[in-house]
């Protein structure tokens, strides 16, 4: 019988993923790494999702790959861990395609792949217990899931070095000062508190999170000028679009908005 490794499910607009491998850490094997990848994708062509909570069960977010996994294979190793890092990196884009945001819910140690799960989300929550490593390195390996082009872009390049080369652990409250996550949450009301703000972004103009995310990503690369024609871009679209037409009657009917999440 095939181990289930990550489960899936939908409702009123929000898609909560959950790693479940408690018993090795949800470190994540090759099966663990294509479940995420299918669930990603049926994610992101669910037209009715507008926002996506990533949580685990157990005492640990994600540390990494099975490293048992990948130990025990001899033939072809290359091979398989370029299949895990793949089949990892498409899941991440394809939820990237979801219109609305990412939240992460980090209740335990985060270490490896894990990182790039956790951090690559829009909204980042953590558990006062929650602890960063990316120990890449330490076992002679290159970072993967996104690491290398998130960390510059949040904590600056002399962190992200001191957290590739060194290892250095974080606690939460470092990983929020350095720029990794977006709060801390007491240990026992985190799951709550995630999930109200995962819902709270589910009602939210999911059109609007996604173009604004879409901008924060390529900022690092345009020229000013260009950016700017970006914004106006969007800004338009948005103000035509079915959400912007509800904003903009809301606040001034004074009333809250009704968004749908898409033009």
């Amino acid at each position: 019988m095939t181990e289930v490794t990550v489960e899936l499910k939908i409702e009123d607009g929000l898609a909560v993923i959950t790693l479940a491998r408690p018993n090795n850490m949800n470190a994540v094997n090759l099966n663990a790494c294509e479940s995420f990848c299918k669930v990603a994708r049926t994610v992101s062509q669910n037209e009715t999702v507008r926002a996506v909570l990533i949580r685990a069960e157990g005492k640990a977010f994600c540390v990494g790959g099975d490293v048992m996994e990948m130990s025990s294979i001899t033939a072809d190793r290359g091979s398989h861990v370029h299949k895990m890092a793949t089949a990892i990196h498409e899941g991440m884009l394809y939820l990237k395609k979801v219109r609305g945001l990412i939240i992460s819910e980090v209740q335990g140690v985060v270490a490896g792949a894990g990182i790039g799960l956790a951090i690559f989300a829009d909204i980042v929550l953590l558990s006062e217990k929650a602890s960063f490593s990316l120990a890449y390195t330490a076992i002679g390996l290159s970072p993967d899931g996104g690491a290398t082009w998130l960390l510059p872009r949040l904590v600056g390049m002399r962190r992200a070095q001191t957290l590739l080369y060194e290892n250095r652990k974080l606690s939460a409250q470092e990983a929020v000062d350095w720029g990794l996550a977006t709060r801390v949450i007491p240990h026992d009301e985190l799951e709550d508190h995630a999930l109200t703000t995962a819902k709270k972004m589910a009602g939210g103009p999911g059109d609007a999170f996604s173009r604004t995310r879409g901008m924060l990503d390529c900022s690092l690369q345009n020229d000013f000028e260009q950016h700017l024609s970006l914004e106006a871009d969007n800004i338009a679209a948005l103000a035509a679009s079915q959400d912007g037409r509800e904003g903009l009657n809301a606040f001034l009917e004074k009333r809250r908005a009704n968004f749908k999440g898409s033009f």
